[in-house]
């Protein structure tokens, strides 16, 4: 369906969920889908805003003073950034008759230009990377590689882990116990040893893994001291997991990527750790220490952790299809029906041979295992000695 839509200003209204706007349709669809994904992690990890948007205006005389009032009033018209923070950021190409040529800007508000991109340092990102793409017609090329600069730089921006905070916010602690989650993030990089692209490709990863199947999945990294042992990190894993409550409730469907990194940097421990549920279903023990041996530690060894966390995320992506999932929907269910005609049957059965005991034992017994009790009264006592007297 044609995307094509009216010049703005005005500007039609925005869609929930949506960041590029390609009315001009002159970006490749795969291209729109890579870069809502890495425009979700810019967002995941900062609270920043960014919006792509396209446009043909029908004219070949646009001026740089033009796009510029475009970019302005679709920050204005749609509200791009939080706001009181203003951490906004548009990206806009009015293109002319040809569909080839035209403007671009990288319109930021005050807050993203003073927390991320200054204006020099966007309008370098314009003449250095996007310019000699877009000289030569490659519109997708020009736009993932400008957002490679804006991941950057924002990522540059916040803590070590992320978090909508500043650069002088102090070093998160290791864990247990363990700040508390974010809402709609799954990467909490601490240790800093992931880099901007890996945590983007990551967090879209969880999000489709959850989409399709429920479960979750969290990726965690921590500076610890010299010298953590394999059993801690285990432990810390697992705390993660109860502390959060990753995993929904009733599936325990939830999995920990757990980095325990030394002071070295590029040392530590390791652990994947599922929730019942996630491994029963998902990943074994067996089949998650495979991955470890098999496909982490040639790249842990080398200390490349985009790599090792990169093939990870595919073996569990892999495993965690909507069949699989589907088992697990089926066993809670059937759990349920067990819980509910099961535990109707254990009660009529106790209750059965509980009156079943009363009528056989509990009802006036009449026991005669000594004739001493059918006796009128009890035997004389000697009061000497206590007694009973015997018979002579």
């Amino acid at each position: 369906m044609s995307d094509v839509a009216a010049a703005g200003p005005p500007f039609p209204d925005p869609e929930d969920g949506r960041a590029v706007y390609d009315t001009a349709e002159v970006l490749d669809p795969s291209v729109v889908q890579r870069v809502e994904t890495m425009i979700d992690g810019i967002e995941q990890r900062t609270g920043a805003e960014v919006v792509v948007y396209t446009q043909s205006l029908g004219r070949d005389d646009i001026t740089t003073e033009d796009a510029e009032g475009h970019a302005q009033a679709l920050m204005d018209q749609w509200g791009v950034g939080r706001r009181g923070v203003d951490d906004g950021l548009v990206i806009l190409f009015d293109l002319d008759t040809t569909g080839a040529h035209g403007q671009v800007q990288l319109y930021a508000g005050p807050g993203f230009s003073s927390s991320y991109l200054s204006d020099d340092e966007r309008q370098a990102i314009y003449q250095e990377t996007m310019l000699p793409l877009l000289a030569d017609g490659q519109f997708d090329e020009a736009l993932l590689a400008t957002l490679s600069k804006v991941v950057d730089g924002t990522f540059d921006g916040v803590p070590a882990g992320g978090g909508a905070g500043t650069p002088e916010a102090p070093a998160i602690a290791p864990g247990p116990p363990f700040p508390d989650p974010e809402v709609d993030r799954a990467v909490y990089d601490y240790a800093g040893i992931f880099s901007p692209e890996t945590i983007v490709r990551t967090e879209a990863t969880i999000d489709a893994i959850e989409a399709r199947t429920g479960a979750e999945v969290v990726v965690y990294t921590q500076p610890v001291d010299y010298g953590v042992s394999t059993d801690e990190t285990q432990s810390r894993a697992r705390a993660l997991i109860d502390q959060w409550g990753i995993g929904r409730k009733g599936f325990d469907d939830g999995m920990v990527v757990f980095f325990d990194i030394d002071p070295s940097g590029e040392h530590g421990q390791v652990q994947l750790y599922a929730a019942p549920g996630f491994e029963n279903t998902y990943l074994t023990n067996a089949d998650r220490q495979k991955i470890f041996d098999d496909d982490m530690v040639p790249f842990l060894q080398n200390a490349d952790f985009d790599g090792a966390l990169d093939i990870a995320m595919q073996r569990i992506d892999a495993a965690a299809t909507p069949e699989n999932a589907q088992r697990l929907q089926v066993g809670r269910q059937a759990n349920a029906v067990i819980g509910l005609v099961g535990a109707p049957i254990v009660f009529l059965g106790l209750a059965g041979w509980a009156f079943f005991s009363w009528r056989r034992f509990g009802k006036d017994p009449v026991y005669l295992d000594d004739p001493s009790i059918l006796m009128p009264a009890p035997p004389p006592v000697s009061s000497l000695t206590g007694m009973v007297p015997l018979p002579s």
